[in-house]
């Protein structure tokens, strides 16, 4: 008996913990030069952000699903190299107006669009950090 309500109750856990996941959305790829598949890198999306556009060409990653009323993250692949990426800080709790991110991506590398919130200042600030190494990219000037 005690080992059947040692289950039962591992179970329930289970289900609540993938209940309360965060939800993803996979944007696929975006690749309008087609460039070749070794030559992508992976970005991932804070929940909290907007990918409004990349080198000026407008995307509209919307963070906000409609099938699940919940903010999401998101994924998408892109070619690696020199990109500027357009987005804003949007949430229940604070928004951000459009900001312009540069960044140099290596292929096969993933990449986190993230954010930092400074509510002394009142400032947001959209970085990209290497998965990998955990530190933020630099931007660098072709």
């Amino acid at each position: 008996m005690k080992k059947a309500f040692i289950f039962i109750t591992v179970v329930l856990i289970c289900f609540a913990g993938i209940s309360c996941a965060t939800t993803s959305i996979d944007r696929g790829i975006y690749n309008p030069n087609q460039t070749d598949e070794d030559q992508l890198c992976s970005l991932r999306i804070n929940i909290n952000l907007n990918l409004d556009s990349i080198d000026g060409k407008i995307v509209n990653f919307n963070n906000f699903d409609t099938n699940t009323n919940q903010y999401v993250e998101q994924t998408v692949k892109i070619p690696a190299g020199y990109h500027s990426l357009i987005g804003q800080l949007k949430n229940n709790s604070a928004s951000s107006g459009y900001i312009k991110t540069e960044a140099d991506f290596e292929p096969g590398k993933s990449y986190y669009y993230d954010y930092h919130l400074n509510g002394f200042k009142s400032t947001v600030k959209l970085i990209i950090v290497d998965e990998e190494t955990g530190k933020e990219i630099q931007l660098k000037t072709k």
